[in-house]
């Protein structure tokens, strides 16, 4: 039987879930949570982004203990047993999808910054792109390594290239707020601002292919949150601090309008230039990444098993990425980006929220020896990060709650289904 390859070190690892994690939100949100919060909104960057470090660690620990495809699925699954692991994999399967399409649509988006397009060519040149990424990543691994070494060190030039200008330029009256913000205001904006921050999880699904997976993988997760939480820091505090409110809370390409700020038409240019090269890159990573998720779920029977099949020539999930691949574009088809920013933000809480609570039981069922990384202060980091998920739940608006909640309850029926073909 064909297997996944290791091939995977260290620096890929760390590659990849830098890729995965800087994409849409950096260049879009900043704007976003500027209307909604102002200027103080840098706040919510700052202290989402430590908080975050944290929830990173419980996926750290986690995978040292669970090397596995399934990342997620396999770690609720272990604690919980299989309906919450399919949940948790159901969840995090549809998060995919949901996060490759609106990346996709989000590089013609910023094409718009040069040339105006209408509903048609986004929409073509969004499914070319999900065309070719994964056509590549169906060749092999390597293809999308190679990739994403380009991406990610195009992603670490242009934003540190931005910070180190832009630095500069900063005004502090930029940072006095031109309205009244209240505290509900600021608990809003979470629920955006934390989606710029998440995929660190997508170095799970590598649990098969690194080389040495209970070594590798928790410092990849936990060197990748740390370092995309102190390059945002800056990034926030650099557009705040360049761009006034106003100007600020009227754009749709915040980190291109500061750069055109202070170097000019060109820096704008190239800067935009620079985050359609990005977000190329991160739809790259979570493209190569998420595939092996319905390649896990299907080997334990509860996908069909032509999702569990690796090429036998390179080596990859061929048809999870086809699966993945069709649902992407339907998702392009049929959302907005605002629509599936909350769906999307929604449903990785409830995942998180199921991972950081399956730490305690996975510590008692496994041994001490088994744990390659542990959580430093017991469980209390896992009780903040559950803290943490539970409070961005609140900020949701109700209706896509219960958007998640039809996708939870239609994941169940799917779930008896595929249990009862597995008998």
């Amino acid at each position: 039987m064909v297997k996944l390859q290791r091939k995977l070190g260290l620096l890929e690892l760390v590659f990849f879930g830098i890729g995965a994690i800087v994409g849409t939100g950096i260049f879009v949100i900043p704007a976003i949570s500027a209307k909604i919060a102002d200027v103080a909104s840098f706040w919510v960057w700052l202290e989402l982004g430590v908080l975050t470090i944290f929830m990173a660690m419980c996926f750290a620990e986690l995978a040292s203990i669970f090397p596995s495809a399934g990342g997620p699925y396999k770690f609720v699954k272990e604690a919980f047993g299989e309906y919450f692991g399919f949940l948790s994999g159901w969840i995090a399967w549809i998060m995919s999808w949901l996060t490759i399409s609106s990346l996709s649509i989000a590089v013609p988006f910023y094409i718009g910054f040069f040339v105006p397009l209408t509903h048609v060519e986004i929409d073509i040149i969004a499914i070319s792109l999900l065309s070719v990424i994964t056509f590549w990543n169906y060749k092999g691994l390597h293809w999308g390594v190679k990739a994403q070494y380009l991406f990610t060190s195009i992603t670490i030039l242009v934003l540190w290239f931005f910070v180190t200008w832009g630095i500069y330029w900063v005004d502090a009256s930029n940072y006095v707020p031109t309205t009244t913000v209240t505290l509900p205001a600021l608990f809003f904006s979470a629920v955006f601002v934390i989606e710029p921050f998440i995929g660190w999880e997508t170095i799970t699904y590598f649990g098969e292919e690194a080389k040495h997976p209970k070594k590798d993988l928790p410092r990849a997760i936990i060197y990748s949150s740390l370092f995309v939480t102190i390059l945002y820091s800056a990034v926030i505090f650099v557009t705040l601090g360049v761009l006034k409110a106003d100007q600020l809370k009227q754009t749709y390409y915040p980190i291109a309008e500061a750069a055109g700020a202070f170097l000019g038409h060109t820096g704008a240019v190239v800067v935009a230039l620079g985050a359609i090269a990005v977000l190329i890159g991160c739809l790259n990573s979570w493209i190569v990444s998420t595939a092996r998720l319905p390649y896990a779920i299907a080997r334990d029977g509860l996908f069909p098993k032509i999702f569990s099949r690796i090429h036998k020539k390179h080596a990859t999930p061929h048809m999870a990425l086809l699966l993945q691949y069709v649902f992407s574009i339907i998702a392009v088809l049929i959302s907005t980006y605002e629509g599936i920013i909350y769906v999307l933000v929604s449903m990785a809480m409830i995942l998180y929220l199921l991972v950081f609570i399956s730490i305690p039981v996975n510590r008692k069922n496994v041994k001490e020896s088994e744990i390659s990384f542990k959580l430093p202060l017991g469980s209390f980091i896992p009780l903040v990060a559950s803290l943490i998920t539970l409070f961005v739940l609140l900020q949701v608006k109700v209706f896509y709650l219960s958007v998640v909640g039809v996708i939870l309850l239609i994941g169940s029926v799917f779930y008896l289904y595929f249990r009862k073909g597995k008998k």
